[in-house]
């Protein structure tokens, strides 16, 4: 037996869920946005950053998949962050 997507409820092998990291110095921003993904089935919101030193240690933490960056942060801005995440953790997207 299986549901519409395919997948057996009855499986043990629940569907993984993608992981992601929401990244904005605006708080106005950062959590609505990630309250929004949060809902979704499908996404687990690992992280709310409010700068780039923020989301790479998010991402050192534990396993991320995505990560939404806002490029205008202080202390390390979303540009530096993302050349050191692809450099550290080329996974993530």
């Amino acid at each position: 037996m299986s549901d519409t997507t395919g997948h057996d409820p009855r499986s043990t092998d629940a569907p993984r869920r993608l992981r992601v990291v929401v990244a904005d110095d605006q708080a106005a921003v950062r959590e609505p946005l990630a309250a929004v993904l949060a809902l979704s089935e499908d996404i687990d919101v690992v992280a709310a950053a409010a700068d780039g030193d923020e989301v790479l240690a998010a991402a050192a933490a534990g396993p991320v998949d995505v990560v939404l960056m806002d490029l205008r942060m202080p202390r390390t801005d979303g540009i530096e962050a993302t050349r050191r995440l692809t450099e550290d953790h080329p996974g993530v997207a």
